[in-house]
């Protein structure tokens, strides 16, 4: 189903439209990123079980200068998935550790090609199982699509159980299991089941999601004119969070003292993030005079941002809108300061950033084609990673591991019948 978004034009596109409109865009492509938000945040924690430069001065911390980060290399190496359980027109994009397996969740899509024995021609969620991450049992399926093709799942951990949302244009679904084999359907407010969510974390007792309401200046006004805010306590009875001013909200992530989101302010895109002890009373600051959208990483010691901004009249090879990208950092709780990275006004092909905490530092991946790969130690000062032997597909998921990180991304099949055929990638950044 194509979304139409209704939205007001009466002059030519400004800044702060572009980055609307751009905004709009990355969600009709939600599919290919994922987690790439929401599912990257529910293993932000995650050790998997397998075992440039720039002119600008730096920043100041106190009374002293930090270096520039050094050069690194991130080097792919595909994987072999031919023989690891999962066919061709598998789509995976959110995984979890969980009683000793990784679990990963998406859809099964076969296309016009043939139906992989003990699927059905088409599903979505559906279930995966592994031990080591290469061989791959389909563990549970519902049966059918149930929300759509263009929707993407999220997986969140709890103790002692898992969630299992389902979300795109139509609106988002809930599952729920203690042992990843057996679903239940949980149903969800009103409010909650019309939008998608966007973004959704375990931590401090309590789940927090966040919904994305496509419903932003169109007509109908039932959900509000701000994405939004919901917890629980038990993963079935939930709550709407008063965030503050209507916003657009990007990333979530758990910090030692309660939670950290990533977002811009509706009307005026300024970036912004929001922290909380107790994910109902919400703290906003700013990063600096930054414009765009917000994704967050924290290694419990620092905050991490990473701000993508659209530039008009920029148009790159793979089709999308270039951006300017951004990294902050901050001490919880204290003002965001930005770090040494990209030279001011420099462009990337990327419309969209996925920043991550490793256990060696801070990565920031741009989800879709050239995939730029950014690499910090500590947060502060970041370094462009050469890619060497990197693919040119989407970005659906990434798995941290300790130096480094994997990739889940799709190809085309050899005929323009054949469904994707899922790859997988490991990456090792070096210097």
């Amino acid at each position: 189903m194509t979304e139409v978004i209704h939205r007001p034009v009466d002059h030519p596109p400004g800044p702060d439209a572009l980055i609307e409109e751009a905004r709009h865009r990355q969600r009709r492509r939600r599919t290919w990123i994922a987690l790439v938000l929401s599912s990257v945040v529910a293993i932000g924690s995650l050790v998997f079980v397998l075992s440039g430069g720039s002119s600008q001065k730096p920043p100041s911390i106190g009374s002293h200068a930090f270096p520039p980060a050094p050069a690194v290399i991130a080097h792919w190496t595909p994987l072999n998935t031919a023989t690891g359980g999962l066919p061709p027109g598998a789509q995976i994009n959110s995984l979890v550790k969980f009683d000793g397996n990784v679990v990963a969740a998406g859809q099964y899509l076969s296309g016009a090609g043939p139906v992989a024995p003990g699927y059905p021609s088409a599903a979505g969620p559906v279930v995966w199982s592994s031990p080591d991450g290469t061989t791959w049992t389909k563990v549970w399926d519902a049966g059918g699509v149930v929300l759509g093709t263009g929707t993407g799942m999220t997986l969140v951990r709890a103790p002692g159980r898992l969630l299992l949302f389902n979300g795109g244009t139509a609106g988002s679904a809930l599952w729920s299991s203690t042992d990843a084999v057996h679903w239940t359907r949980v149903g969800l407010p009103d409010a909650m089941a019309a939008l998608a969510v966007g973004g959704a974390i375990w931590g401090h007792g309590l789940y927090v999601v966040l919904l994305s309401n496509k419903f932003i200046g169109g007509p109908v006004t039932a959900f509000g004119d701000s994405d939004t805010v919901w917890t629980s306590s038990d993963g079935t009875h939930w709550q709407l969070s008063a965030l503050g001013p209507p916003a657009y909200l990007g990333s979530i992530v758990s910090t030692t003292t309660g939670f950290l989101i990533g977002g811009q302010v509706l009307g005026t895109s300024k970036a912004m993030t929001w922290s909380s002890n107790d994910a109902t009373h919400w703290s906003a600051s700013p990063l600096g005079d930054q414009r765009g959208q917000v994704t967050v990483a924290t290694d419990m010691n620092t905050w991490v941002a990473t701000v993508t901004t659209p530039i008009r009249n920029a148009p790159n090879p793979f089709g999308y809108t270039s951006t300017t990208t951004s990294f902050w950092w901050s001490r919880p709780g204290t003002k965001w300061t930005r770090a040494l990275g990209p030279q001011p006004g420099r462009l990337s092909p990327s419309p969209r950033f996925v920043t991550e905490a490793l256990p060696s530092g801070f990565m920031s991946i741009g989800a879709f084609d050239a995939m730029p790969v950014w690499f910090s130690t500590t947060g502060r000062s970041w370094a462009r990673a050469t890619n060497t032997g990197a693919p040119h597909t989407p970005i659906l998921t990434i798995v941290p591991e300790e130096n480094g990180f994997m990739a889940f991304t799709q190809t085309w099949g050899p005929t323009s019948n054949s469904p994707l055929e899922p790859r997988w990638w490991r990456v090792l950044l070096s210097a």
